[in-house]
Parts: structure tokens; C-alpha cells; sequence
């Protein structure tokens, strides 16, 4: 069974459905599941809204919003019934899961997880590198090593891993999203087992998957980052990633949207 699955910073769930390119882009593409991040929607408005309902051919949702107002939050809309599927990650590590809302969703399948994920941008001097370095990546990467299924990871990493994933690296050194302990932890899931989907089948192509609305001709001058990934851990004969694609050509966010297609010879996804 060939499935495909998609994974977009949207900037903004409510604008991006007003303009019309995400369904647009479901209509055209047809992913068997989605991952939405960046949805930036309070959860009473959610419900209030007609969101949820814009996306009626998936009928297994999860929304995690943040308790910031229209900040951050992310979505998985599937089209494959999940067992289950949660905002944190079931354990019982000692963190302050407060501080993750809006930041992770997950879809639990029999033969594996799918995490969707929002990871915090470092900000402005750096400001938030400590909470990211010291609490988010270390409760990300601990519970997804106390997983016992295949996991598939992805969204908006923010961070550029390689020099290759960044238009202009030497000036970029040490800003957010570019620093050598960001890159540092990423390098960690990568030698925990993880590939990076994307890279594995395109080691030398260069391609981005975010652009700074601050420079409009960014994405015509490609002058971009990515920061947008399929991660897999647990590839075997029965389940094998075909592609990985960056969608460029996909406009409505400050993102593009990353493909990757999975084909699962086992019974059940």
C-alpha cells in the first residue's frame, strides 16, 4: 500500500483557508494524511469556527492549540484510522508538559507513530535557546526513544542541519534556527537512528522549504532554509520511504510543503 503524506508551516490556519491554497493544495495533491503546523487558532475559536469542517475527507483529526493566543499549534488530519492520538506523548518524564501545548500532536497506528511537530525558534539574540536546548529537545528526544513501533517524525524543525540547508551559511552563523547547538541536537536524532528522508534520497540537491516574508523575492532569488523534515526511525523491508519531496512550487505560507511516500507492505499502517 503506497501512501503519501504531507507536512506545512501554514502561518496561520484561518488565513491560509481564506486565500484558498490549502485546499487548493489537498484537492491537487490528496495525501492520505496531513500534518499542519504553525495553525496560530485559540481553541474556542476552533471550535466556533468552521475549521474543523473545511476538511471533511479526513475524518480522524487532532488539533493541539496553544494557550498563547494565536501562537504557534499544530494539527494531524488523517484519512487512516489511528488507535490513538494525543497531545504529549504518553510517559512519564519529569517535565513541565504545560509548555508543550501547541507544539506536538500524534497519531498512535499498529505498526507506528506519527509525530507532528512545531519546535520552538531560538528568537530573537538567542533568548529562547535555553528552553529549547535544555527542555524541548530533551523531553522530544527522550520520549520518542521510549516509543516501542516504528516512528515518523515531522514539521517545522527550525533548524537548518547542514550547510547545504541554508542559503547563506557563513552569514548565517549562530542565528536562530542556525547555531552549532541546534544543529548539534538534530545530528543526535540522526545518530539515535533517524534519517532525514529528504536528504537520504537527495544527498546533494539543494532545495528550501522556508523564506523570510521580510524580502519578498526571497523564494525567486532562492534564498531560503529548510527547516521542514520527514524523519524516520524503523525503515525495514515492509516498510519502506520511496520518496521525499520538497513541494516549492506550493505558495500561501512563509513555508512549502514536504512529501514523503511510504510504502507499507504490512497489513496495517
Amino acid at each position: 500500500m503506497l501512501l503519501k503524506l504531507a507536512t506545512w508551516n501554514v502561518n496561520g490556519i484561518r488565513a491560509i483557508l481564506k486565500k484558498g491554497n490549502l485546499l487548493n493544495y489537498i484537492s491537487q495533491s490528496s495525501p492520505d494524511i496531513i500534518c499542519l503546523n504553525e495553525i496560530r487558532i485559540d481553541e474556542h475559536l476552533l471550535g466556533q469556527s468552521e475549521v474543523k469542517t473545511s476538511f471533511a475527507n479526513f475524518p480522524y483529526q487532532i488539533w493541539s492549540c496553544s494557550e498563547k493566543k494565536g501562537y504557534s499549534g499544530v494539527a494531524i488530519l488523517s484519512k487512516l484510522k489511528p488507535l490513538n492520538f494525543y497531545w504529549i506523548f504518553q510517559n512519564d518524564l519529569k517535565f513541565d508538559k504545560s509548555s508543550f501545548k501547541g507544539r506536538l500532536a500524534i497519531m498512535e497506528f499498529n505498526t507506528c507513530y506519527l509525530v507532528s511537530v512545531y519546535s520552538p525558534n531560538a528568537g530573537t539574540e538567542l533568548k529562547n535557546l535555553g528552553f529549547r536546548i535544555d527542555i524541548w529537545e530533551k523531553y522530544l528526544r527522550s520520549s520518542l526513544h521510549l516509543l516501542p513501533k516504528k516512528i515518523i517524525l515531522c514539521g517545522d524543525l527550525n533548524v537548518a542541519f547542514s550547510e547545504i540547508d541554508i542559503f547563506n551559511p557563513k552569514g548565517s552563523k549562530n542565528k536562530p534556527g542556525f547555531t552549532d547547538k541546534e544543529r548539534e541536537n538534530f545530528g543526535i536524532l540522526l545518530k539515535e537512528g533517524f534519517t532525514d528522508c529528504f536528504r537520504k534520497k537527495y544527498p546533494l540537491e539543494i532545495k528550501y522549504t522556508w523564506w523570510s516574508p521580510r524580502n519578498k523575492l526571497a523564494r525567486l532569488q532562492q534564498k531560503g532554509w529548510r527547516l521542514d523534515y520527514f524523519l524516520v526511525k524503523g525503515e525495514n523491508h515492509e516498510f519502506v520511504v520511496k520518496d521525499c519531496q520538497i513541494r516549492d512550487d506550493i505558495l500561501g505560507s512563509d513555508h512549502c510543503p514536504v512529501e514523503m511516500f511510504i510504502d507499507s507492505k504490512e497489513k496495517d499502517f
